[in-house]
C-alpha cells in the first residue's frame, strides 16, 4: 500500500490518497502520478517504461581535424519523453587523459570542463523518476595546447670566417607528440645566389592548430674566384 500526499505549489496540502498494487518479489512497477487541480476530478496512475535522452555539446567544437587547443567544456542535457515521469538525474564518468570516476548529478542538466591534453572519453546517460536508464552514451575529446617543436640544420656548415664557397640547404624539421604535425614534418630551403647575411624562415603547425616558427640567419655565400688587376706592370711578368 502507498500513501501519497499531494501539495499545491505553495507547499500546503492538498489531498491524501492511498494507492494499492500487487508486483512479485523484488520486481519494480514504476509510475506516475499525475494531479488534476480541477476539485473531484479522478487520479490518474500512468505507467512510464522510456528512458530519457542526453544530448551532449563540446564548447569550443573542435577543429576539422577533431582536436582542440583550448579547454574544453562539455554540457549535457536530459529530456524525457511526453507524459514521462522526468528526469531526475545524469551520471557520468571519463577514462583517458582525464579520468573522472562516476559521478551523479540531480536534474536534467550538467557541465563538465576537460583540462588534460591527449584524448579523454566522457561516458554519460540519464535516469528518470521511474527509474528508467538510457543505454551509456560515449563523446570523445582531444586535446592538444603544446606547440610543435621546430629544430633547423645547415649543411655544410661554414668556415672560420663564417662563409660557404658552395649552395647551402637548410633543413627544418617539426614534431608535436600530441595531435601530430600538419602536413609533411620536414622542409628544406636552397641557398643558390651570392650574398651576405641571407636568412630563412618555416613554420610548422600542428593538426590542433598550434604553430612554431624557426629562421635560420647570418648565411653568407661567395662562389667567385678573386681576380687580380693592374698586374703584370711593364717588364714584369707572373708565374706559379
Amino acid at each position: 500500500t502507498l500513501e501519497i500526499h499531494a501539495f499545491s505549489q505553495d507547499g500546503s496540502a492538498k489531498r491524501r490518497i492511498l494507492i494499492e498494487g500487487h508486483t512479485q518479489p523484488g520486481a519494480i512497477a514504476p509510475y506516475d502520478i499525475l494531479f488534476d487541480p480541477t476539485p473531484g476530478a479522478e487520479l490518474r496512475v500512468v505507467s512510464d517504461t522510456i528512458p530519457p535522452t542526453t544530448t551532449a555539446v563540446a564548447s569550443p567544437t573542435p577543429n576539422a581535424n577533431g582536436w582542440n587547443n583550448t579547454d574544453v567544456t562539455v554540457n549535457l542535457s536530459a529530456v524525457d519523453n511526453e507524459g514521462g515521469s522526468g528526469v531526475k538525474e545524469i551520471v557520468y564518468s571519463a577514462t583517458g587523459a582525464q579520468a573522472i570516476a562516476s559521478t551523479t548529478v540531480p536534474g536534467a542538466s550538467t557541465s563538465i570542463t576537460l583540462t588534460a591534453e591527449r584524448t579523454t572519453t566522457l561516458i554519460y546517460f540519464a535516469r528518470d523518476n521511474a527509474g528508467n536508464e538510457e543505454a551509456p552514451r560515449t563523446l570523445t575529446i582531444q586535446i592538444d595546447m603544446t606547440p610543435p617543436v621546430v629544430t633547423a640544420t645547415r649543411t655544410p656548415n661554414p668556415n672560420a670566417n663564417g662563409w660557404n664557397n658552395t649552395d647551402v640547404t637548410v633543413r627544418f624539421e617539426g614534431t608535436d607528440s600530441l595531435s601530430g604535425i600538419q602536413g609533411t614534418s620536414f622542409f628544406d630551403v636552397f641557398f643558390t645566389l651570392e650574398g651576405a647575411n641571407q636568412s630563412a624562415t618555416h613554420t610548422f603547425t600542428d593538426l590542433a592548430g598550434n604553430s612554431t616558427s624557426a629562421t635560420v640567419s647570418g648565411i653568407n655565400l661567395d662562389k667567385t674566384q678573386p681576380v687580380i688587376s693592374g698586374l703584370p706592370a711593364p717588364g714584369c711578368t707572373l708565374w706559379p
